[in-house]
């Protein structure tokens, strides 16, 4: 059986014996017609591949969902302080320094010794508001950019268009 081809898709099933215009393959052994539209054609052969066609939607979805999982990898990666400090992010860091910061309130600590990576450090209330408030802005762009590539994937008009898009531009560092 001789399978007609548009491009890397077959179109049509032909007898061995067609001899028309069109752009033709051998078909498989193992041919199975009901899932023509799934076959692709490379280097003159045709094969099922080896992970699931996706539609526009589908691809959307993963597309989504990988937007969805860069936001949380750089939302608890971590920040760079201006002063070249490093912060962690996660969400029990970000709970702690809110803890820390209102319970020193609450207390009237001026200064808090903390355990970096790079070692000990005394930072005063002021500062540690200052750490806290470029982790919430982080933690926003983080959400921002999410929200962005969300919006952008949804207008994507086809699958080509899905498979030129950047998903891992435009996040903060």
């Amino acid at each position: 059986m001789k399978l007609i081809i548009q491009g890397d898709r077959i179109v049509a099933t032909a007898t061995n014996d067609y001899a028309g215009p069109d752009a033709w393959v051998q078909a498989p052994e193992d041919f199975d017609a009901k899932r023509m539209d799934e076959y692709r054609v490379a280097d003159g052969v045709a094969a099922l591949p080896t992970s699931p066609v996706l539609d526009l939607q589908g691809t959307k979805d993963v597309l989504t969902a990988r937007a969805t999982s860069l936001r949380w990898q750089h939302e608890t990666g971590g920040l760079t302080l201006p002063n070249g400090g490093r912060v962690a992010t996660g969400v029990e860091d970000q709970n702690r320094i809110t803890s820390v910061i209102a319970n020193a309130e609450l207390a009237g600590v001026a200064e808090v010794d903390f355990k970096a990576p790079s070692g000990w450090v005394t930072l005063t209330l002021a500062e540690i508001k200052a750490i806290a408030a470029a982790i919430a802005l982080h933690v926003q762009a983080c959400f921002s950019a999410e929200r962005a590539h969300h919006e952008a994937i949804a207008m994507l008009a086809d699958l080509a268009a899905c498979d030129a898009y950047d998903v891992s531009a435009g996040w903060p560092v």
